[in-house]
């Protein structure tokens, strides 16, 4: 039987929501299995309810882009699309709206490629704008 280790994390969490201050959008880049998505998931239930909209998307990578983009449209707004339905342009600028006029968290987690995080580009339009959103992406 091995030992189990329970690393504290405080720390990496204080750091993550300092550096959100000051940012909007963190990439947690690293090797598999080294705690990002812990990290992430710990610093989202730290400060969610600081914001009037959040979504934490789980494994991103393995996912289709439609189907994030519907999670992201039930978290944010209750708005639940049938398997069959697709997300149209009028819900893609529900989201993108959101990110900008109201104080949005959103945790990308898993994000396999650079080309997954590029499908998913409503999410940097934060990066160019004034808002009060924040997006964690752990790559």
């Amino acid at each position: 039987m091995l030992p189990t280790f329970e690393v504290d994390l405080t720390s990496h969490v204080k750091n993550v929501i300092m550096l959100l201050e000051k940012v909007p959008i963190i990439g947690l880049v690293e090797m598999g299995g080294i705690g990002k998505t812990i990290l992430s998931k710990k610093v989202f239930h730290s400060i969610h309810n600081q914001y009037e909209k959040s979504s934490f998307l789980e494994n991103v990578g393995s996912r289709n882009v439609k189907d994030v983009l519907k999670k992201v449209l039930h978290d944010l707004f209750g708005k639940k699309l049938h398997k069959d339905e697709d997300v149209d342009e009028d819900d893609f600028q529900l989201i993108t709206q959101c990110l900008i006029t109201k104080k949005t968290l959103v945790v990308i987690n898993d994000v396999h490629a650079i080309m997954n995080l590029v499908a998913l580009q409503v999410f940097v339009v934060i990066s160019k704008i004034e808002s009060k959103s924040k997006v964690i992406a752990n790559c």
